[in-house]
């Protein structure tokens, strides 16, 4: 008899766009790098631009783009029509 999946493999990463509560930013910086230290995105805190210094010291990408990343937030301006 084939077995079904059950709902604790089914906890795939969900993309929740903006994050809108406590520890969201923290999610996220730890979905998009892995090897981030835990201890120092505690004490960090839910501040989007001091993860993205502590992401900068490892990565080529600018301050501003990891800041948009974690926030989930593009830093185009958005055209209303």
């Amino acid at each position: 008899m084939a077995q079904t999946r059950s709902a604790g493999h089914d906890r795939g990463i969900s993309d929740k766009g903006l994050a809108g509560g406590t520890g969201d930013f923290v999610t996220r910086a730890l979905l998009l790098w892995p090897r981030l230290d835990r201890r120092r995105l505690r004490r960090i805190g839910d501040e989007p631009m001091k993860i993205a210094r502590l992401v900068a010291r490892r990565s080529d990408l600018s301050i501003e783009t990891i800041r948009a990343m974690v926030s989930g937030t593009s830093g185009a301006p958005r055209h209303q029509s």
